[in-house]
């Protein structure tokens, strides 16, 4: 009997899977948890056999004066724990580090072609390891080794290789050759201390370093691919579930999709799905990449359904602003709210499952960029209150009363065409813009969340509604502190001419915004903004504890580093004449803050 097997656990593996643990433990989702439950249990279950086969024909083996005594066919109990210390580890490790990652995007309409031929290639490997165990002698190990994993791999590969090579490298190989390297340093000094050892006879005699085998090193390579094919073959197969909920009406948006679903989702043949609604999909992912860095940032700190749902949303709430703000004419502005209020009605008529009048109302009064992004509208009115889409457009009709400014070829003389007198039309304006998207993300957080974790009192659910309205405003307000200059340049005001009434300061903002004799009155006003926008921050902080688990860290990152730009403002002094932004480290220090700050 002794403990030496047991240090390496309490030395090495357990402070590792402690660590990883902590940083992911704030991130973890219900479906998190699955997966590494999941291939937890898998792991055991395939290596005890192999495992148990190298112990009796001598391959390897454990002093008894390394371990504790307790076996379970043959295998001590302290390498029935690596099993599951090494699987949580590089599970745990790669749901880090694919937070990033929109997996839905990632779905193919039909697999690569050289899926079958990296199959072929592990089916191959297990071939080979068939015969050298056959043969034995100073290959064995390796054999085995081949024999055991390649098949494994091989089907894997054939299922989900596709969505392997789509993601980035950086998730992928990291996840497989950052737990490798530890283990491997873990290994080498067991062997180094003959914790366990592998019987002369059995090894090829190569080491890449002192007496680490080469087989060694195989053998964790290959476990660890293992572990991360298992991962994103269950991320695969969720990956099709999210895109294509009409294909899994079994499935519960809140729920972990049943093992089953999961099987169903990977064997249902590329060419049946339905393509249309995923490039859709990833048109909104690259609208959101680049009109709001800071809310795709946030973005992967929602659960992956909510995401989507978010993502969708942020899409069709872009686009349609810039159909009001991009036009060349006042003429087209004009067409289009009413075009869009046209669009919302078609959607939530009773009628809308023969689509007709949306689809031509769509096509015809649109141009074909819009078209991807309005699209999303159909899956997001199942949930979404008709009320909250019209209050986004009446939000951008009163963008249309700036219109006489933006197109006038001279600005002098229009400061009662300004629509925002006073700071009570400031507010209504910021409450139609952005309190109806304020309150739409509240909803979409209910829709991806358990029941049981959404209000059922009415009062309370209009209550966080509300808050969710006056952060809205909050937002919307560092947004117009951010954009005074550019937004002057465009021919629109958003500073309550009350704040200004016995100076001229509005009229030499629309007729020079880049006089630098308005940098006092620019300071004052910016820094005024922001002061509003903390008011009703302030107001709406505590129904963020209201919300879905699962979402409350990623809803307080999301506001979080889009007010930081409020306060970068703060700290320049009020100077927004460069459009202020926030670096990714100080959106990183914003997270970590958020994440396992007191």
């Amino acid at each position: 009997m002794g403990w030496d097997y047991v240090l390496v656990h309490v030395c090495w593996t357990i402070p590792a899977a402690l660590l990883l643990g902590c940083l992911h433990w704030p991130l973890r989702t219900k479906r998190d948890a699955f997966k590494i439950n999941v291939l937890i249990a898998i792991a055991v279950v395939s290596t005890i056999p192999w495992d148990s086969y190298l112990i009796r024909t001598k391959v390897w083996s454990y002093p008894p004066d390394r371990v504790l005594g307790p076996t379970i066919f043959a295998i001590p109990a302290e390498e029935l724990f690596f099993f599951v210390i090494q699987t949580y580890i590089t599970a745990t490790w790669y749901s880090l580090i694919s937070k990033p990652v929109i997996h839905a995007t990632l779905v193919k309409k039909s697999k690569f072609w050289w899926t079958g031929s990296t199959a072929q290639i592990w089916s191959i490997n297990a071939i080979v390891g068939f015969m050298i165990v056959r043969r034995g002698g100073p290959a064995a190990y390796m054999g085995l080794i081949l024999l055991w994993a390649a098949p494994f791999l091989s089907f894997l590969s054939f299922m989900s290789y596709p969505h392997f090579s789509s993601m980035p490298m950086y998730v992928t190989w990291t996840s497989v050759l950052v737990p490798t390297a530890y283990l491997w340093l873990v290994d080498s000094l067991a062997l180094s201390h003959g914790t366990w050892k592998i019987e002369d006879g059995t090894k090829l005699g190569f080491s890449l370093w002192g007496n680490f085998d080469v087989e060694e090193a195989t053998f964790f390579l290959l476990t660890n691919m293992l572990i991360v094919y298992g991962l994103v073959a269950v991320d695969h197969a969720c990956a099709i579930i999210d895109a294509f909920p009409k294909l899994f009406p079994e499935v519960r948006a809140y729920k972990t999709p049943p093992f089953m679903s999961l099987v169903k989702a990977l064997l249902i043949p590329p060419a049946r799905y339905p393509i249309s609604e995923l490039d859709n999909l990833k048109d909104a992912v690259t609208v959101l990449q680049r009109h709001s860095k800071s809310f795709h940032f946030a973005s992967m700190f929602f659960p992956d359904s909510c995401r989507i749902w978010l993502l969708s949303l942020y899409a069709f709430a872009r686009v349609t602003d810039d159909l009001v703000d991009d036009p060349v004419d006042a003429e087209t502005a004009i067409a289009n709210v009413k075009n869009l209020r046209q669009y919302i009605d078609h959607v939530y008529s009773p009628d809308y499952p023969n689509k007709p009048l949306a689809t031509a109302s769509l096509k015809g009064n649109f141009p074909a960029t819009a078209h991807p992004a309005l699209s999303l509208l159909p899956t997001l009115s199942l949930h979404l209150p008709k009320r909250s889409f019209h209050d986004l457009v009446d939000g951008y009709e009163s963008d249309l009363k700036f219109l006489p400014i933006r197109d006038s070829s001279s600005r002098s003389s229009l400061i009662d065409s300004l629509p925002i007198k006073s700071e009570a039309d400031l507010i209504t304006y910021c409450r139609r813009v952005a309190s109806s998207v304020g309150e739409m993300v509240a909803a979409c957080t209910w829709i991806s969340s358990d029941p049981s974790q959404v209000p059922r009192d009415k009062k309370e659910k209009r209550w966080i509604l509300d808050r969710a309205s006056d952060m809205g405003v909050a937002l919307q307000l560092v947004n117009i502190a951010r954009d005074i200059v550019a937004d002057a340049r465009d021919g629109r005001v958003y500073i309550p001419l009350e704040w200004f009434q016995s100076s001229d300061f509005h009229q030499r903002l629309l007729e020079d915004p880049s006089d630098t004799s308005l940098l006092p009155q620019l300071r004052e006003t910016a820094l005024r903004f922001v002061k509003l926008a903390w008011g009703y921050y302030e107001s709406s902080q505590s129904a963020l504890d209201k919300l879905p688990p699962e979402c409350r860290h990623g809803s307080r990152i999301a506001i979080e580093v889009y007010l930081d730009i409020g306060r970068e403002i703060e700290r320049r002094g009020g100077d927004v004449r460069t459009r202020t932004v926030t670096s990714r480290w100080s959106k990183m220090r914003t997270v970590v803050k958020i994440l396992y700050g007191p």
